[in-house]
C-alpha cells in the first residue's frame, strides 16, 4: 500500500495551530471543564443529570458526556469547538432525545457562552452563563414566537 505511514501527521499545506492559538481557541471553553451535576426542570419535570466536560487531541476539543440521574431517562454526547479565526464556538451534539443529531453555534463573552440550532424548523438557544468557578447555570430557549418559552432550565454544580 502507498500512501503515509500510520500516525505521520498530515500536511495539507495548512501550517498546525501554534500554541498560542490552542490556549486562547480554548480559554472561554475552559469554565466548563471538569465533572458537574446539574437540578433544575427539564420539560415541566425536575431532573438530576451529571455531566462530564474533557480536552481531547490535544485540547483542539471540549468532549461532554451528559445523562440523566433522575426525572428521565436523556442522555448524550457532544463536542465543542472555537473557531479561532472568526471566535465563533461550535456545539455538535449527538442524543437519544427526540432530535438525536444537532449542531450549535454561537460565541463567549460576558461571563457566558451562547449557542443557536442551526436547524430552520426549530430555533434553539442553549446558554451556559458562569457564575462563578463552581456554579453555571444552563438554559435551553424556544426561540419561536413572540416570547421565548424555557425548556430547560438546571444550575450545574462542579464535583469533587
Amino acid at each position: 500500500m502507498g500512501g503515509r505511514p500510520c500516525c505521520a501527521p498530515l500536511h495539507d499545506g495548512v501550517r498546525p495551530r501554534s500554541h498560542a492559538n490552542q490556549q486562547q481557541s480554548s480559554a472561554c471553553l475552559q469554565p466548563l471543564e471538569g465533572r458537574w451535576i446539574g437540578t433544575g426542570m427539564s420539560y415541566g419535570q425536575p431532573v438530576r443529570d451529571a455531566a462530564v466536560f474533557e480536552w481531547t487531541l490535544g485540547r483542539r476539543f471540549l468532549r461532554v458526556t451528559y445523562h440523566a440521574e433522575q426525572g428521565d431517562s436523556f442522555a448524550a454526547e457532544g463536542y465543542f469547538w472555537r473557531n479561532g479565526a472568526n471566535g465563533q464556538v461550535h456545539f455538535y451534539e449527538f442524543s437519544t432525545g427526540a432530535k438525536p443529531i444537532r449542531v450549535l453555534i454561537g460565541s463567549c463573552g460576558a461571563g457566558e457562552l451562547r449557542l443557536d440550532e442551526q436547524d430552520t424548523a426549530r430555533r434553539a438557544r442553549l446558554t451556559f452563563r458562569f457564575v462563578n468557578a463552581s456554579t453555571v447555570e444552563m438554559t435551553e430557549a424556544d426561540l419561536r414566537g413572540e416570547h421565548p418559552a424555557i425548556l430547560v432550565k438546571e444550575e450545574l454544580k462542579k464535583a469533587p
